[in-house]
């Protein structure tokens, strides 16, 4: 493979990971995307295949020791600790109760999460919930003045990527207060997010140590992650 086709497989690999869950892809694909932080330039797939046909499965390569993958070749220093670091993150991550994540379906504890992650970082966030509002992940959708810049589409995918049953849209900016503009996007997204069967459990306007809540404020009716339309 050309250093061209390899630059331009790496790129196309990296477009369908941001449109699709790794749940789509065959299992030396995954590695791949895995392989190229600790090996930035070569051609990955023939070592994607050699682990998967030494190890059986993703997972294998995964459960794999330092050893193991050391006597594998093409496999050097770098990579066993990569590939060590994935799976202790991994295993963090499975071994994590609802209790590890916060939960976020309510005005207070919204606010005191933005206060310790986000308060310095202007741009429009969404917040992927599980049925009883526990934070599954973070996306930025927009960074700076969202307006005129954001497509629904942008807060679909990490919803979907999250496999989110409620949402909350933030916006993060230096003037206070609740405009036409962000109402608009939050009753848009609403019948978006209807469609998909998500609540949108709250949209709010973060300023300084000020919060504007539309559910608060009688906009927006209140829903529950995963409950009624």
């Amino acid at each position: 493979m050309t250093a061209s086709v390899h630059a331009g497989h790496r790129a196309r690999l990296r477009q369908r990971a941001q449109k699709e869950t790794l749940g789509a892809f065959q299992p030396h694909e995954a590695l791949e995307l895995l392989l190229f932080h600790p090996i930035p330039q070569r051609d990955v797939n023939p070592l994607a295949h050699a682990l998967i046909d030494r190890f059986g499965s993703l997972r294998g390569v995964l459960c794999a020791s330092r050893e193991e993958l050391s006597g594998v070749p093409g496999v050097g220093e770098r990579t066993v600790s990569f590939l060590g670091d994935v799976r202790d993150a991994v295993q963090r991550y499975g071994s994590l109760g609802p209790d590890d994540r916060p939960r976020l379906d309510s005005l207070p504890d919204l606010k005191a999460w933005f206060a310790r992650t986000c308060a310095n970082e202007e741009g429009l966030y969404l917040l992927s919930l599980n049925l009883a509002g526990h934070l599954l992940g973070v996306s930025r959708v927009c960074s700076g003045d969202w307006r005129g810049r954001i497509r629904l589409l942008q807060l679909a995918d990490p919803a979907v990527r999250y496999r989110a049953q409620g949402v909350v849209l933030i916006c993060a900016r230096p003037v206070p207060g609740i405009t036409g503009d962000d109402v608009e996007l939050a009753r848009r997204a609403v019948r978006l997010f209807s469609q998909m069967r998500i609540s949108l459990v709250d949209s709010v306007v973060f300023s300084g140590g000020c919060a504007d809540s539309m559910v608060q404020s009688g906009i927006l009716r209140r829903r529950a992650p995963g409950g009624p339309r």
